[in-house]
């Protein structure tokens, strides 16, 4: 989007804004912190308004519905359930949490993909006819179109691309190395929370009028 002149200039004077995403119990825990957001080296008037903006209280008209009370100071525990999809009074688990398998049982999948495209054209066959099995051609398919997607980083299970280079006459371990097939095993199965908690949302003022809210 283009802006003009006047518009940039207007966004300046009201300052600016910013949205993190926040996925992990960590984010929701630095939030919690009293130095959140802060250098650790402060001097004496910085001091004294961390001792207020410390004090973290509760907005919205929805936190009705979970015997929260606008205005009230944050009870850590109750933020903490509610970043987590839980009714901080039942600890009722009210929103299912996004669940993808672990990275870390995954492999780099052009390894075997480009292993299994050489042998099948040393022999003059197309990769699903090589590999000769409906369903891993669609799997082999759909690494391609992964690759393609997200380049040399996207990743493959590691079972999938054990069935993938058995099916070809290949070896998983002589293709990646050994270490790093055992490695993968390890977490193979695994799934990692990847679901949104929530937003963090930052206003910034611009200097004229951050002094005359402080004052």
């Amino acid at each position: 989007m283009v802006r003009s002149a006047d518009e940039l200039q207007q966004r300046g004077r009201a300052g600016v804004g910013y949205a993190t995403p926040i996925r992990a119990p960590e984010q929701v825990e630095y939030r919690l912190a009293e130095n959140c957001g802060c250098d650790q080296s402060v001097d004496s008037q910085v001091e004294y308004r961390l001792a207020a903006a410390n004090d973290l209280r509760w907005i919205g008209s929805g936190l009705a519905e979970f015997g929260l009370v606008a205005g009230a100071v944050v009870d850590p525990d109750a933020a903490r359930a509610l970043m987590d999809g839980r009714d901080p009074r039942t600890n009722e688990q009210l929103v299912s949490r996004k669940k993808v398998l672990d990275p870390r049982g995954k492999v780099v999948a052009r390894v075997v993909v480009d292993a299994i495209r050489e042998s099948a054209a040393a022999d003059g066959m197309t990769a699903a006819e090589y590999l000769g099995n409906d369903r891993l051609a669609a799997r082999f398919a759909r690494a391609e179109r992964g690759i393609h997607r997200d380049g040399e980083g996207h990743l493959l299970p590691v079972a999938d691309a054990e069935r993938l280079a058995a099916a070809a006459g290949l070896s998983a371990d002589t293709l990646y190395g050994a270490d790093v097939i055992a490695e993968a095993t390890k977490w193979k199965g695994h799934h990692v929370d990847v679901g949104l908690r929530g937003v963090d949302v930052t206003g910034e003022l611009v200097k004229s009028r951050s002094q005359s809210v402080s004052t």
